[in-house]
């Protein structure tokens, strides 16, 4: 995951590798993590956002049913 943007360089307190992969493991678990929320969010704004418009569509009267050659065309 380093080579995403928001890369950054550490100077990591451990000269044990093993320390040195877990802290890599766990810090890029986190930021996928979050990542996954954030896209999880963004879509449940966009269903919000779609559905609202939606319902604007619906209320609204664009006047067909008064229109004789439409109501027949839609009913046939």
């Amino acid at each position: 995951m380093k080579c995403i943007e928001g890369y950054h360089k550490q100077k990591l307190p451990s000269e044990n590798f093993f320390e040195v992969i877990q802290y890599i493991k766990y810090h890029d678990a986190g930021i996928v993590k979050r990542m996954s929320k954030k896209n999880r969010l963004e879509k449940l704004l966009e269903m919000v956002e779609m559905e609202l418009k939606m319902k604007n569509l619906e209320g609204k009267d664009y006047g067909y049913d008064n229109i004789p050659e439409l109501r027949r065309a839609n009913i046939g």
